[in-house]
């Protein structure tokens, strides 16, 4: 077993009863694994080895430092040197001390430790106990505890997604998850592209990718012209080498840039376009920081009876049961700081954004796609789409995020999960719908 708290403690009196208080709220963090002599060595076990072993790996020690915490320090075989000590030993491993109000380094004889242990452990940032467990004090300890394993990089702050979201599908793991994704969905979006396809349409589709969703849906409609933009090279090079004629144009181009406004005008004039007939918009506006700024743009470039089609996504939409273990609950949560799924709340903040720029008509055509009446084929398709392409994703956050250890945690944690996931993803009585929402809206 490896650890990541090791809670270090003298058993007599107040400080015994806080360490077995701290240690029954640490166990309840699912990202946590804590190691407590007490309850975590078995019965026969080997006390030394099993310390030992811990303190190996451990990222966080955890000193209680009650009066007197280092009086015994001079004894030859005093346990609390000897874990203090061995930790010393791995230089990732941090102190995170915790002071009783009757405790003062003043008072305290280390002479036993070196110059170099004693920097290690007393000049770390320490948490006050006045005595009292309360909400605030467990809150403090445990974010106090996520900085230290997140190295500073609160999953919440990545969460909120303040740069540019936007990742590109230029490798083959990416294209493939996208290609499966736009395979599953085909019926689903085409229901609605039935009733607002009409042959001579003008096509604007944003975050195209390689194109092929869009031409999937449209490339045999009579007529059609058809303007895809995708801020990847690779992807734009691949649709304008297998679709790419005078009535289909793919061209790169981010739709974040200043300047994009500009960028649109020039390729309606290149190509003698007035206005766009289909603003499409396929899980695009996930991935990017404004989308509100972009409605408003796009509003202009829309033709009088033109319509904008919107699909993305909403976890909050999401319906999982049975999952009392909640296992799936937590790789959705995981998946909602993954950058490269986006931000994963847009789907319900749309209409309003859409209201603010001015569209009318906002309606929402579908919410959710589940798997009440699929096979094993179409259960297996949803899966591999979802949950299935989340430790490529976590991949790609580690890559980001190197020294953030609970990322890290949750990668392992998805790895050993997922084969459980998939088997319980196709009994009979399990029920997921994925908040995927389409809007339509037109000027």
């Amino acid at each position: 077993m490896i650890y990541d708290v090791f809670i270090c403690y003298r058993g007599e009196g107040k400080s015994g009863e806080f360490a077995n208080w701290l240690y029954n709220e640490l166990d309840k963090l699912e990202y946590l694994e804590v190691f407590f002599a007490p309850r975590t060595i078995c019965h026969g076990q080997d006390f030394l080895k099993s310390i030992n072993a811990a303190l190996k790996t451990v990222h966080v020690v955890i000193l209680i430092l009650s009066k007197n915490f280092f009086e015994k320090c001079h004894l030859e075989d005093d346990i609390v040197k000897y874990e203090i000590k061995t930790a010393a030993l791995n230089p990732y491993t941090v102190f995170l001390p915790i002071m009783f109000k009757d405790f003062n380094y003043c008072e305290e004889n280390l002479t036993c430790f070196t110059i170099e242990e004693i920097n290690r452990f007393k000049y770390q940032s320490a948490i006050q106990y006045n005595g009292v467990y309360d909400l605030l004090f467990e809150m403090e300890i445990k974010n106090e505890l996520l900085m230290l394993f997140e190295n500073g990089q609160s999953i919440e702050d990545i969460k909120t997604r303040n740069k540019k979201l936007y990742i590109g599908a230029n490798k083959e793991e990416e294209k493939k998850f996208l290609r499966k994704q736009t395979e599953m969905l085909f019926e689903y979006d085409n229901v609605i592209y039935k009733e607002i396809k009409h042959s001579k349409q003008v096509i604007l589709d944003l975050g195209c990718n390689d194109g092929s969703n869009i031409m999937a849906h449209f490339g045999n409609v009579k007529e059609v012209r058809i303007v895809g933009i995708d801020q990847d090279p690779d992807c734009i090079q691949y649709a304008n080498n297998y679709f790419g004629n005078d009535n289909m144009k793919f061209y790169c181009y981010d739709c974040e840039d200043n300047k994009f406004n500009s960028y649109l005008g020039s390729i309606e004039k290149e190509l003698h376009i007035d206005k766009f007939d289909l603003v499409n918009l396929s899980m695009f506006l996930l991935h990017i920081e404004d989308p509100y700024r972009l409605l408003k743009i796009l509003r202009s470039h829309l033709s009088k009876n033109g319509v904008l089609f919107i699909r993305d996504i909403d976890d909050d939409f999401n319906i999982i049961y049975p999952d009392s273990d909640k296992m799936f609950r937590k790789m959705v949560e995981i998946s909602s700081y993954c950058d490269i799924l986006g931000y994963r709340q847009r789907g319900k903040e749309i209409y309003t954004y859409l209201k603010r720029c001015g569209y009318s008509q906002v309606k929402i055509e579908k919410i959710g796609y589940d798997t009440s009446e699929m096979d094993y084929f179409a259960r297996e398709a949803l899966f591999n789409t979802y949950f299935g392409y989340i430790p490529v994703a976590l991949e790609k956050t580690i890559e980001r995020y190197s020294n953030n250890l609970r990322i890290q945690k949750d990668y392992k944690w998805v790895c050993k999960n997922i084969n459980e996931a998939n088997q319980r993803f196709h009994q009979n009585d399990f029920l997921f719908s994925v908040g995927y929402i389409v809007y339509t809206a037109r000027i």
